[in-house]
């Protein structure tokens, strides 16, 4: 049977995908509910170029609609092409026993797109919730009301509270695997027309259940009606978050995290001013981040800098030529530039794409906690290699 799903503009959807990271785990056990709001995992894929064939493939479904039957069809030959797939011998590490695992599969396929794109959708709607709660400021929960729905959803069909009501944090849909269920965001004039009324008192669940992760030993209590992993929301998960590409050793995960966190809405936000804080630009080897004198793998371009990069302080043109394409190169820019000494705890990375230069000033803080972007602009190549001329180069240590 075909997965339908709500027919809504992708872009909330596709923009809270694309901001996700990259995190492995043998088994979907070894990830927090939280975890999945903010990373992109598929249980035994453990290999980024698998990762990122399945992410892909999952990408161009939402942005595109692209049917299960559809996804199936192009990512099972690149699976196969890369080993991942049927059952084979694989080690696990929490264990320290070799398992016959199963990967790729149609069964595991239909899971993984059903789960991926309702988690989007879901945490797609929730962003659209936020911007328009002032004028619809209620939420009412739908159930499908077949033979397939859970008592428990049916249970709480016609739910209406409030938009920031607690019942939200773990009762957002979807509520467990295959779960089809869904919120309809309402008006006090919607209400009144329909003869709706807030639900006072809000329901109850009964008594949490108690789940023990086998793996782990750990017990996670969970909402009744609600399966193992899913009793959160994805949409207030992933809020104002970047993946963090410092968490990676290796330097091809290191610099998709970064790659991910460019694309992320909120980093669209600060480039542009609307919003506040640091986002991650790039990943830094440990050569790179001893010369500069941090303990930090990553770089920062924070809300200040682009106030200054945009032209906005006193006496200070900035460089308001630079668009949002320029600033989501910059994981690949300063991943790939030649690097150059400056001053203490600087460094300057010089960079060139389909023929035009960049200049990247990096400094590091003085306790060493932290590296920001200071300074990006344009050169030309000429400048470059004067500038180049006066430094000491610096081995990337690859």
């Amino acid at each position: 049977m075909a997965i339908e799903l709500e027919p809504l503009p992708p872009a909330e959807a596709v923009a809270f995908f694309r901001s996700k990271g990259y995190l492995t785990g043998f088994s979907w056990r070894d990830v927090s509910a939280e975890q999945h709001g903010q990373a992109f995992t598929v249980a035994k894929a453990m290999r980024l170029d698998v990762m990122e064939a399945i992410r892909g493939e999952l990408d161009r479904a939402l942005a595109g609609g692209t049917t299960f039957q559809d996804f199936r069809k192009t990512l099972t030959p690149r699976l196969k092409e890369l080993g991942w797939w049927g059952r084979k011998p694989m080690f696990d590490e929490l264990t320290g026993e070799t398992i016959e695992a199963q990967l790729g599969s149609d069964r595991r396929l239909r899971i993984i797109y059903d789960a991926n794109l309702r988690a989007a959708h879901a945490a797609g709607h929730w962003t659209r919730i936020q911007a328009t709660k002032q004028d619809l400021p209620y939420l009412r929960y739908v159930a499908v009301l077949d033979g397939r729905t859970r008592p428990q959803h049916r249970a709480w069909h016609g739910t209406l509270l409030p938009v920031d009501h607690v019942f939200w944090q773990t009762h957002y849909p979807p509520n467990g695997w295959r779960c089809r269920c869904q919120v309809q965001q309402v008006s006090e004039g919607q209400m009144r027309r329909r003869g709706w009324q807030v639900t006072e008192p809000p329901p109850e669940s009964g008594p949490g259940r108690a789940h023990v992760n086998r793996r782990t030993g750990e017990v996670i209590e969970a909402p009744a009606g609600i399966d193992p992993g899913w009793g959160h929301n994805p949409g207030m998960a992933a809020e104002g978050r970047f993946p963090d590409p410092a968490r990676y050793t290796d330097a091809d995960w290191g610099h998709a995290a970064a790659r991910a966190a460019v694309e992320s809405p909120h980093f669209e936000d600060i480039v542009r001013g609307t919003a506040g804080g640091a986002a991650p630009v790039a990943w830094l080897d440990e050569a790179l981040a001893a010369a500069i004198g941090t303990d930090v793998q990553r770089v920062d371009l924070s809300a200040d800098t682009m106030r200054k990069q945009r032209g906005e302080l006193p006496g200070n043109p900035g460089h308001p030529e630079l668009t949002l394409v320029d600033y989501r190169r910059l994981p690949d820019l300063i991943g790939g530039g030649s690097v150059y000494s400056d001053r203490e705890r600087s460094l300057l990375i010089f960079s060139e794409h389909e023929g035009r230069f960049y200049r990247i000033a990096l400094k590091a803080t003085a306790d060493g906690q932290a590296a920001f972007l200071t300074s990006f602009t344009k050169v030309r190549r000429e400048n470059a290699l004067r500038q180049q001329r006066r430094r000491r180069k610096i081995d990337r240590g690859d």
